[in-house]
């Protein structure tokens, strides 16, 4: 160490300086005491410094946060938009991919029955095949029950016009109800026959599979007899009734040949058997339908109505 008055140099420990005799520890405490004040200044500041970045790095942490819920949030949005579009997309396909079969089988009807084994043997796609062929009925019965009420031709003057007003003759329930049961019960009834018989030929075949195939094949026979025939009826009546019977003829033909060709019949005229039981099993169980379930119906809505108006004729 070092005298700070003469600067002299002196062993640690000294209290006073052997040449001038200034005294030492005093100085040395007040050095120590500065020295120590120092630090603790310098401690409190770094403190301090480290407080002033942990809150800064806080703070920017925050701010990186928040974009990153709120693009968590927009990124989930975009997903479930970009699903609903797909679901959508898939909706649309699968309509376009029905459309398309209705078609095929229109053009091919074997090998397109052929080719989509696996879709039409499912339960789902045979509902809703009979669905889609029965939907198409009834608008086209609507459709057809409208013009025919409401186009008026006179037979004398051949003048032909419109009365809106026939409308309120419609029973719109009934009639609804009506075109929506006919071509279901019809394509039900076709295909339990085929498989009914088949079982009693001991021939397997799938009835989901013949309900599909009966429901495709029937489309043609709708589209003539509700849509096609009655257009070019009106410009050439035995027109219409031509093209309503080839359709029909044409579906027939198609639900023949596709049946058959689920059915293996070795013997060919096992084969003319199963499928003459068959078609007049199923005329024949119309004609009762007919005759004993709707005609009885009809009468009892006539006398309902027959009531009705004795009641109100009371009241006038």
């Amino acid at each position: 160490m070092f005298c700070s008055n003469c600067g002299a140099e002196l062993p640690d420990g000294t209290k006073f300086c052997t040449k001038c005799g200034s005294k030492l520890v005093k100085e040395e405490s007040e050095n120590l005491e500065n020295g120590m004040f120092n630090m603790e200044s310098d401690s409190n500041s770094s403190s301090s410094d480290l407080a002033t970045n942990t809150a800064t790095i806080d703070n920017t942490q925050q701010e990186h946060i928040e974009p990153t819920s709120n693009e968590t949030n927009k990124e989930a949005q975009k997903q479930q938009t970009v699903k609903e579009k797909i679901s959508n997309n898939e909706t649309v396909k699968k309509g376009i991919n029905i459309i398309m079969f209705y078609v095929a089988v229109l053009l091919k009807p074997i090998k397109s029955f052929k080719e989509k084994e696996t879709e039409i043997s499912k339960t789902k796609n045979a509902i809703i095949f009979t669905c889609i062929s029965s939907i198409v009925y009834a608008i086209a019965n609507i459709i057809t029950t409208i013009f025919n009420t409401v186009i008026v031709k006179n037979l004398w003057s051949g003048e032909t016009k419109w009365v809106w007003d026939n409308l309120k003759n419609i029973n719109f329930f009934k009639l609804t109800f009506q075109s929506i049961l006919i071509p279901l019960g019809a394509i039900a009834l076709i295909a339990l026959a085929y498989f009914a018989f088949a079982f009693i030929f001991k021939k397997k075949i799938n009835y989901i599979k013949a309900l599909s195939i009966v429901a495709v094949a029937i489309m043609p026979a709708i589209l003539c007899k509700m849509i096609l025939g009655p257009l070019v009826a009106l410009m050439w009546s035995l027109g219409g009734s031509i093209i309503s019977y080839l359709g029909m003829t044409y579906s027939i033909i198609v639900i023949l040949f596709a049946i058959n060709n689920e059915v293996e019949f070795e013997n060919k005229d096992q084969l003319i058997y199963y499928n003459a039981m068959a078609v007049c099993s199923i005329v024949a169980v119309a004609v009762i339908l007919f005759s004993t379930v709707l005609s009885p119906l009809n009468d009892l809505k006539d006398s309902i109505n027959s009531s009705i108006d004795s009641i109100s004729s009371l009241f006038d």
